[in-house]
């Protein structure tokens, strides 16, 4: 499975992102609200990864490698 953004998840309903969740091995998913499972989500992604990526201020997203720190790229 690829990475998939915030706002990527953010459109996403609650059984998609369940479904989403379910492939990542989360646990403990019953019963989470919307953001909570974006959050396992991203979490989940991040370890198997090594990277987060977040929304922000500025009109694209952030990159943020354990390893090279952080990176700025121009997202849609």
């Amino acid at each position: 499975m690829t990475n998939i953004s915030i706002s990527g998840l953010k459109e996403k309903t609650i059984e998609e992102l369940t479904a989403v969740a379910e492939e990542l091995n989360v646990e403990g998913i019953s019963g989470m609200r919307k953001q909570d499972l974006i959050y396992a989500i991203l979490n989940a992604q991040a370890e198997k990864s090594g990277s987060i990526y977040a929304e922000g201020v500025t009109t694209g997203w952030v990159r943020l490698s354990k390893i090279t720190g952080l990176q700025l790229f121009a997202g849609p």
